[in-house]
């Protein structure tokens, strides 16, 4: 299989000498269709910023505050904030001063928003935003674990220093493709969805190696590659450790500090 696309576990385990296998990840399951809305170079009060953003989901980070959710739909701890009319979004969170901001919504008329402040999350002088689309959450935990995961060890990683340009994220279930090379071997080709989970078994190695790409830039196909590895069998037991963060791209990819080192690509994004 190597140097050939992976895209399931049906074509992996087609034979003992498949090396590469893709994971699927452990994301929200997709609900049923809701409105959308988009924010562009939009800034509001307690200097909440938002480059871009497009979804059903909406997160903010308010410096000094945490981070204020709002949705088109209900949610687990959400209640309902706000409204959508004539093109400007106004909702009022605990705690937050009122925003009143410019948006772009699918669904024509007005349209009530849910919301939800966590204060839990420790953002700093941090600010940007992040999008999703339509997903159910079982809990609050839930919904909450998937956005500390998307602040956390995402977000925060591209902004470190809370001084940063404020970001944009948006989260969609678009479709990637990494290269993977090592030394003395073909490359491998995984595909896998957005914040999804691709793993492989290099050649003559105990070691699994897994990798979990965001889009920053679809036009350019930058991307963010937080790679871990495991010791032992695929599906062995074990905890897979963090070895490397990257930005890679098509024309410019990242490599690991690992033996052996592991050169990842962009390889396309549908």
């Amino acid at each position: 299989m190597i140097g050939n696309e992976c895209v399931g576990y049906s074509k992996a385990l087609k034979g003992l000498a498949a090396l590469a296998l893709l994971a699927a990840a452990a994301l929200p399951a997709l609900g049923s269709a809701a409105a959308t809305l988009a924010f562009t170079d939009v800034q509001g009060a307690e200097r909440v910023t938002c480059p871009q953003a497009h979804g059903v989901y909406l997160a903010m980070l308010v410096p000094r505050k945490g981070l204020a959710l709002l949705a088109t739909k209900p949610f687990p701890g959400g209640q309902e904030v706000g409204v959508v009319e004539d093109d400007r979004i106004r909702f009022a969170l605990p705690g937050m001063t009122v925003q009143e901001l410019p948006v772009t919504s699918s669904q024509p008329g007005s349209l009530p928003i849910w919301g939800m402040a966590d204060r839990t999350l420790e953002v700093g002088d941090r600010s940007g935003c992040f999008s999703f689309g339509d997903r159910d959450f079982t809990s609050e935990d839930d919904l909450k674990t998937y956005l500390h995961w998307i602040s956390r060890d995402v977000f925060f990683r591209l902004r470190a220093a809370d001084d940063a340009e404020p970001l944009g994220l948006r989260l969609a279930d678009r479709s990637i493709t990494l290269q993977i090379s090592t030394p003395g071997h073909r490359p491998i080709r995984l595909k896998t969805r957005e914040a999804g989970t691709a793993g492989i078994r290099l050649p003559d190695s105990e070691s699994v190696y897994y990798f979990q790409p965001l889009i920053l830039d679809e036009a350019a196909g930058r991307l963010a590659v937080k790679v871990l590895v495991k010791e032992g069998p695929f599906f062995g037991e074990g905890t897979a450790k963090e070895i490397a963060f990257v930005i890679v791209a098509p024309e410019s990819p990242g490599v690991t500090p690992t033996d052996p080192v592991l050169e990842i690509r962009s390889a396309g994004i549908d």
